[in-house]
């Protein structure tokens, strides 16, 4: 019963781990000026309005 539940958490925390690992990655890895203006061009496509 004991061996279950540490299996369990262990997965759990393994799991979490690598996410944030993998989250943290790409986040760091993103270029995020060149997301902003793919962003802004989907913008003014859609109609949206242009700031001066």
């Amino acid at each position: 019963m004991i061996d279950n539940f540490q299996g369990i958490w262990s997965g759990m925390l393994s799991g979490t781990i690598l996410q944030t690992c993998v989250l943290f990655f790409l986040v760091y890895r993103t270029d995020w000026n060149k997301e902003a203006s793919l962003a802004e061009d989907r913008i003014k496509q859609w109609g949206g309005h242009e700031d001066s």
